[in-house]
């Protein structure tokens, strides 16, 4: 398989997955920490490998992937399943794709709530 086809298996993954969460690009992108705009250049293939270093597996880790799991896709390589993590960190992906589709009164509600939480165990210790 050459570069550019393994490029778009990549694409193709996490257009899946983005499909799978309900997300858009600018959701991945948050749930990421990566521009809009640098994202649209991974979907574009803009860059591909010499630009994206930090981008990829920012993406993998917001997707729930094992690390490594972009680069067996690259390498032409079907992953394990989605290569996803085990159960516990898939929840957390889905909890989290969740909150990414809340408006932002309400993903800072829920922020504000967990920080008075971990304020709250600390004072118990």
């Amino acid at each position: 398989m050459s570069g550019v086809s393994n490029w778009q298996a990549l694409v193709d993954h996490v257009r899946a997955e983005m499909a799978r969460r309900g997300w858009s690009r600018k959701d991945l992108a948050v749930a990421a920490d990566v521009s809009l705009r640098t994202l649209n250049r991974f979907f574009n293939g803009e860059g591909k490998h010499e630009r994206q270093t930090d981008t990829i597996p920012k993406i993998g880790t917001a997707l729930g992937w094992k690390p490594g799991t972009a680069r067996l896709i690259l390498s032409g390589e079907s992953p394990d399943g989605t290569g996803s993590r085990d159960d516990s960190d898939r929840e957390a992906a889905d909890i989290l794709a969740r909150i990414m589709k809340l408006d932002s009164y309400h993903r800072r509600r829920i922020a504000l709530r967990l920080a008075v939480e971990e304020l709250s165990s600390d004072d118990e210790e």
